[in-house]
């Protein structure tokens, strides 16, 4: 029994010329599945981050999404542990000295008067 040379067993000419039309097709089948697995990774990934991104503009899930009463408008840093807050909360804005130790609020306006102002 004499063995290949190994030029002869690894050479990719000899390996394809000795697949039959059968195992072709399986090889193309299994190429053609691995690509629609992969196609259809990606187009899952793309749907995701879309809807991510568009989340707060469609009205659909903004009606199923309860309305939240606290918003921060603003965050402005004073220095490294101090920092100041805009808080809006039903209707109200508050400003907010925050500190490691505490929390001291610097003022409190109503939404409703400054919409009456800015119309004066």
């Amino acid at each position: 029994m004499t063995y290949p040379s190994k030029k002869e067993y690894y050479m990719p000419s000899k390996i394809f010329e000795s697949l039959t039309l059968m195992e072709w097709s399986l090889v193309f089948k299994s190429l053609f599945s691995l690509m629609f697995v992969l196609g259809l990774m990606l187009v899952c990934v793309w749907a995701i981050k879309y809807f991510q991104a568009n989340v707060s503009k469609n009205s659909f899930l903004k009606k199923i999404k309860p309305k939240q009463r606290i918003k921060v408008l603003e965050n402005k840093r004073i220095d490294i542990k101090n920092s100041v807050v805009l808080l809006e909360v039903d209707e109200v804005e508050y400003a907010v000295l925050l500190s490691p130790t505490n929390a001291l609020v610097l003022n409190k306006s109503s939404v409703l008067n400054k919409d009456i102002i800015d119309e004066i």
